[in-house]
């Protein structure tokens, strides 16, 4: 057997005894006994791939040809980037607002009637174009009686797909009471500072309840 040197070099097939083999259903009986050939695996890499050569794909000859050719494969394994496309779609046909959203007030009473009668706590955004008109919503997290997770991952993820220029985000509190736990006022400063750095401000965050809103933006964003 040849030894192999260099980047380029295949290792050789070595002989081996001639092994008898029945023929196939349908063919005739071989006249003389059919030699079994292995092959050496190649051992160069290409790229991060590899080449492989199960034992089943190993040619086996016989007087009509190859034993095996309908499982025989092509045993390189070809590697490429896969492309995505990510695209925004629209849940139903609701046709947008046409009044810009300008105060607290008016945002409050344009996404109070998507937390009717819920009993957890939601969290949802609102993805605004430059003059504040409003592009749509999306709930980013659905959570328990007392707790929703929000990630800036998730948050920030739909607000681009809308092409924002500004956003809001609200979230409601199944007990009635507006008061900002202090995990709400870590996660509006977090998402203050995560919109200055994408560039679509954050307007207001607006904890909701059944007849009363809480907002940040006009308390002056306290602990936020």
């Amino acid at each position: 057997m040849a030894a192999t040197r260099g980047r380029g070099a295949v290792a050789q097939a070595f002989p081996v005894p001639s092994v008898p083999v029945s023929a196939p259903p349908g063919l005739p009986a071989a006249r003389a006994p059919c030699r079994l050939l292995f092959y050496a695996p190649p051992s160069v890499c290409e790229g991060w791939g590899y080449i492989e050569m199960k034992e089943a794909d190993m040619p086996v000859d016989g007087p009509h040809g190859s034993l095996n050719s309908s499982r025989q494969s092509n045993p390189k394994l070809r590697y490429g980037i896969p492309r995505y496309r990510v695209m925004l779609v629209r849940e139903g046909r609701a046709i947008p607002a046409v009044d810009t959203i300008q105060t607290s007030e008016g945002a409050a009473r344009l996404l109070r009637p998507l937390f009717a009668a819920l009993d957890r706590e939601q969290f949802l955004i609102c993805g605004l174009d430059a003059k504040h008109g409003l592009i749509g919503t999306n709930v980013v997290s659905t959570g328990s009686l007392t707790l929703a997770i929000v990630h800036p991952r998730e948050v920030f993820k739909p607000l681009i797909l809308m092409n924002a220029g500004a956003w809001l985000c609200a979230h409601n509190h199944p007990s009635g009471d507006i008061t900002p736990s202090p995990e709400d006022r870590v996660l509006t400063k977090r998402l203050r500072e995560a919109a200055d750095l994408f560039g679509i401000p954050l307007l207001d965050h607006l904890i909701l309840a059944e007849d009363r809103y809480y907002s940040f933006a006009d308390q002056g964003w306290p602990g936020a």
